[in-house]
C-alpha cells in the first residue's frame, strides 16, 4: 500500500500544526505527552532507537494564531492543498509546542518498527495523529512493520491501519 504525504502545515477550525522530524529538544514534552497517555517509556527508549533511524521520529508541532501581535513572522515552505507554495506565516518561532509524536524506524533493512505514537489527551480527535501517521508511513513505505502498541489499541490498528495478527 502506498501512503501520499499530507500537507505540512494542516488545520481544522480548531488548531494549526505541521509535522516534522524530532529533535533532541522534544523528549522532554514527549515523554510528558507519553504519560498523559499511560505509555511509559522513557529516554532510553527514544536514545535507543534515535541512533537507529533518526529519520523516523516524527512530532506535531502547534502553529500558533497568525493573528497573535506576539508572533515574529518566519518564512517557511509549506504545502498547503497538494500545491507547493512559500509563505510567510507568524509563529512563534522556537517555542512552538510539540503536541504529538509517533515512530516508524527501520530495525531492518526490510523491516520497520511502529510504534510510541501519542497526542496530547485534549487535542485526541482532531486529525494530528492521523497527520503524523501519514508521515510515518511515508518514510517506511509498503516494508513489513511489527507494531508496538497497547492492548487496548490493537483493534484500532487491526480496523484503520490494516494489521493483522499473524497468529489470527
Amino acid at each position: 500500500m502506498e501512503h501520499q504525504s499530507d500537507s505540512m502545515v494542516t488545520r481544522n477550525d480548531e488548531i494549526r500544526f505541521r509535522v516534522r522530524q524530532m529533535t533532541i529538544e522534544d523528549v522532554t514534552t514527549v515523554l510528558e505527552i507519553w504519560a498523559k497517555n499511560n505509555l511509559h517509556e522513557g529516554t532510553q527508549t527514544i536514545q535507543s532507537f534515535m541512533v537507529q533511524d533518526p529519520e523516523g521520529f516524527i512530532v506535531a508541532e502547534q502553529i500558533y494564531d497568525p493573528d497573535d501581535d506576539d508572533l515574529e513572522e518566519n518564512p517557511s515552505q509549506t504545502t498547503d492543498n497538494d500545491e507547493d507554495s512559500v509563505s510567510t506565516k507568524k509563529t512563534k518561532i522556537g517555542n512552538s509546542p510539540v503536541i504529538g509524536m509517533c515512530v516508524g524506524i527501520f530495525v531492518h533493512p526490510t523491516i520497520a518498527f511502529i510504534g510510541l505514537y501519542g497526542v496530547q489527551p485534549e487535542l485526541h480527535g482532531r486529525g494530528i495523529g492521523l497527520a503524523m501517521w501519514k508521515q510515518m508511513m511515508n518514510h517506511i513505505g509498503s516494508l513489513n512493520a511489527g507494531l508496538y502498541a497497547v492492548p487496548e489499541h490493537l483493534t484500532m490498528y487491526r480496523d484503520r491501519a490494516g494489521f493483522h495478527n499473524p497468529d489470527d
